[in-house]
């Protein structure tokens, strides 16, 4: 069950001795030198405010879609793939993120 990992993996700690440890707030936990992009999808389970969204971080960017829900990424590829192009490409909010690498990257047909 491969598609559930992500959740088994958003509340348990694995850095304690191997031990594995339930962190229920892990996920909300602030790291001021990661770069967030975020992906608004109208049919998500929970829709926030996306003033909230920008509490979580360095957000660096930000798009609504008009289509696509919690598995936007299974229903609509071409649009988080544009997302991704745009955020880590020249000019977006993630360019040259890592040190001595541009990000930028020459587009691929799907």
């Amino acid at each position: 069950m491969a598609n559930v990992r992500i959740y088994y993996e958003a509340v348990h700690d694995w850095r304690q001795n191997g031990v594995k440890k339930i962190t229920k707030d892990r996920a909300r936990q602030y790291i001021p030198y990661v770069k967030i992009g975020l992906s608004h999808f109208p049919r998500e389970l929970r829709v926030l405010p996306k003033t909230w969204a920008r509490t979580q971080g360095n957000v660096v960017f930000q798009r609504e879609h008009e289509r696509g829900g919690h598995v936007a990424a299974w229903e609509r590829p071409e649009a988080i793939l544009a997302d991704l192009r745009e955020m880590f490409g020249k000019g977006g909010g993630a360019y040259r993120v890592v040190k001595g690498r541009s990000g930028y990257v020459v587009r691929a047909k799907l």
